[in-house]
């Protein structure tokens, strides 16, 4: 299955030592219109204490998807850095070309936000993003810590159909 065959995990050893797999969701929170996640709208009062994770997100993103993985990189926390070296980002760029092909489109304002409910130190932050042969999810993964300025995991793979911002989200509070 593509989903399986393209994930990308990154700094899970960092995540593991900051959450559980046990634990479940406390809260998710996304733009959406209906069943459509992937939609724009201004972030909500509920969520505005979370846009510099949505600013760093997007950022990612763009540099990720543009082949500028140094400024990539740079948005990741220094522990992260130690974990994942250039050349091994380089080849998860190169296979989220060669599964989804380039990107082709995300929408800055389409956000969403999952934190956990007994360790309430991490904050998920969901983007969509479409590449040319699939739908997909950039799951990038900050310390609840107020500032959500360095990323301390990520993670890129398929969008299944119908796969909901929110179920990204438990999918990667919950190690799965």
């Amino acid at each position: 299955m593509l989903a399986d065959k393209a994930r990308f995990t990154f700094g899970l050893t960092l995540l593991s030592l900051l959450v559980a797999c046990e634990t479940n969701v406390s809260s998710t929170n996304n733009s959406s219109q209906g069943d459509n996640d992937y939609f724009e709208e201004p972030i909500s009062d509920r969520s505005r204490k979370y846009l510099p994770a949505l600013d760093i997100s997007n950022a990612f993103v763009e540099y990720f998807a543009q082949g500028q993985l140094a400024e990539a990189r740079e948005l990741f926390d220094p522990r992260l850095q130690a974990i994942i070296s250039k050349e091994q980002l380089q080849s998860a760029h190169a296979r989220v070309l060669e599964n989804f092909g380039p990107l082709l489109e995300y929408k800055p304002m389409q956000w969403g936000f999952g934190t956990h409910s007994s360790k309430p130190n991490v904050l998920v932050s969901v983007k969509i993003a479409i590449h040319q042969s699939s739908e997909t999810f950039y799951v990038v993964t900050f310390e609840d810590d107020g500032i959500y300025d360095k990323i301390i995991a990520f993670n890129i793979y398929a969008r299944s159909a119908g796969e909901r911002v929110a179920q990204a989200a438990n999918r990667e509070l919950q190690g799965r």
